[in-house]
Order: structure tokens, then C-alpha cells, then sequence
């Protein structure tokens, strides 16, 4: 018995010798990422710069706005950001500038500005532009296209957001967040169905709290809800729904926000595997 005991304890010392050599190997990363940052930000993210959780706030406070919730390696959002820009670029001339126009966008920082969320490896970044062509919706949609020629290495997701809202009160604020976001998704369904059979739509609700006291049951609850009294011919899908409804709570205490996103059938930017439907991960395009 006690040889067997010390057999258990050398395994259990081997494996916390690798966590603690990969836990330092990854905080060595990181020491060298913010001492890149802090020499030259403007450089280190490419033409893009990464405000702080404090800009973000005023931008929504201004009436919202839309644009990428992109999820990335752990403490590795500056690499996420020179990569995301590269590929966001690529994907926005080709939708507005085809071979036979030239459309003159400007710099990249002149229509996208990138945001630091509150948490480790989640980014948000404010589209600016107003053409209907290059939609969030219509820019994820490309980007995935040329991810399969050139994949990201440090960025996993990216989630075309239609709006951002502030909770102020968890307990009541999901509702009207829903009720808000009724007319958009609405129009994505009708438009999906394109205008017949409205009565075969259906939809599904993904959540992802990332705060501890807003669970995903009730971003669930909350987004089924007013779609069933609004809406009440639409069925709940959670296969292969007409239009997905991606809901993502992040941020702060005290500065709590929802970024909702829909998704459509058609753009096959869904999957639904055995452990049920989600956004597809470029890294398993990569891979395939």
C-alpha cells in the first residue's frame, strides 16, 4: 500500500511541476507583450490601439454601437489585435471594392477602434463604417472565408455584434435588453425566410455571462420570452435554427454590458456538434 502511495504522490509532484513551468512560461509571455505595449502601443497593435474599459463605456453611454466581440489567447490580445486587423481589413475591402470600383476607405483607424472589455482574452471593436454591404453581419461572414486561406493564430471567435446595451440592473434590465433588440432580429428572420413561411421560422438563444451573479438561464429566459410573446409562431430550434441569438454579458461590476449578435442560417457560421449548437471556431477551420 505505501508503495503505491508514493507512486500517486510522484505523479501528482510530476503534474504540478508541468502546470507550474507552463503557469511561468505563459506569465513570460505576457511580461514581454506589455513591455512591447508600453514602448510603442501605437506599433505594437499595428495601426490599431487598444482603449481602455473607460472608453468603452463612453462610447455605449453615447447611444450605443455596433461592431466584432473577438476572443483570443490568454494574455495575448495585442498579437490578437495586429492579427484581426490584417484579416478585418481584407475582408472589408473585398466587400466594399470590387474589381471593377475603387472605393477609398482611409486608414484602418479611421473606421475601426478597438476596446479592452474588462477581461482576459475578450476584445471589442467598434465598426464605424455605415454601408449596409460591409454590415458586421456580412464583414464575419468574409473574414471566415479568407480565415481559410489565412488563419489567425492568436483569435479563435469572432461574433458580429449588432448592438451593445449597459445592464444597470441585472434583475430587471435582460428583459428590456430583450425588447430592444426585437426589431433587428425580426427583420434578420424576415429576411432570412425572405418575406414567406413565417410561421416555419424558428430560433435559438446562445448565451455567455461572463459575470458570476447573471447566469446564462437567464439570458435564455429572458430573449425566449419576448420572442414567444411577440413573435408566437416562431418555434425554438436549437439545431438548426432560422436565426441564432448571441447574447454576451462582460465588463466590470459596476460597468456591466450585453453585446447581441444574429446569426442566420445561411451564413453556415453555425455548428451544431453533440455537445450542441454554437458559433464555429476558426481554429477548427484551420484544422480541417
Amino acid at each position: 500500500m505505501a508503495h503505491l502511495l508514493g507512486k500517486g504522490s510522484s505523479k501528482a509532484d510530476t503534474s504540478e511541476e508541468w502546470k507550474s513551468h507552463k503557469r511561468q512560461r505563459m506569465e513570460e509571455r505576457a511580461r514581454k507583450d506589455e513591455q512591447t505595449d508600453r514602448r510603442d502601443p501605437q506599433k505594437s497593435c499595428g495601426r490599431l490601439r487598444l482603449n481602455d474599459f473607460v472608453a468603452l463605456e463612453k462610447i455605449v453611454a453615447q447611444g450605443g454601437c455596433h461592431g466584432f466581440l473577438v476572443s483570443c489567447s490568454f494574455k495575448r490580445e495585442i498579437s490578437a489585435t495586429i492579427e484581426f486587423s490584417r484579416l478585418i481589413e481584407m475582408a472589408v475591402r473585398d466587400l466594399l471594392q470590387p474589381s471593377n470600383t475603387k472605393t477609398n476607405l482611409g486608414d484602418l483607424s479611421e473606421w475601426l477602434i478597438g476596446f479592452k472589455t474588462g477581461g482576459n482574452g475578450l476584445l471589442f471593436f467598434q465598426l464605424k463604417l455605415t454601408s449596409l454591404e460591409a454590415s458586421p453581419l456580412k464583414v464575419v461572414s468574409k473574414l471566415y472565408q479568407i480565415a481559410e486561406a489565412s488563419p489567425p493564430r492568436f483569435f479563435s471567435h469572432v461574433k458580429p455584434v449588432e448592438y451593445v446595451h449597459r445592464i444597470k440592473d441585472m434583475g430587471s434590465e435582460m428583459g428590456k435588453v430583450a425588447q430592444q433588440s426585437l426589431p433587428a432580429f425580426r427583420s434578420v428572420l424576415n429576411e432570412e425566410l425572405d418575406g414567406s413561411q413565417k410561421s416555419e421560422g424558428s430560433f435559438a438563444v446562445l448565451p455567455k455571462s461572463r459575470d458570476s451573479q447573471l447566469r446564462n438561464t437567464t439570458l435564455i429566459d429572458s430573449f425566449a420570452a419576448c420572442v414567444r410573446e411577440n413573435l408566437s409562431t416562431v418555434k425554438i430550434d436549437l439545431r438548426t435554427p432560422s436565426v441564432a441569438i448571441l447574447c454576451d454579458v462582460f465588463g466590470s461590476r459596476k460597468s456591466l454590458f450585453c453585446a447581441v449578435s444574429f446569426i442566420p442560417r445561411s451564413t453556415s457560421l453555425l455548428e451544431a456538434p453533440s455537445a450542441g449548437l454554437r458559433l464555429k471556431s476558426l481554429h477548427s477551420i484551420r484544422s480541417s
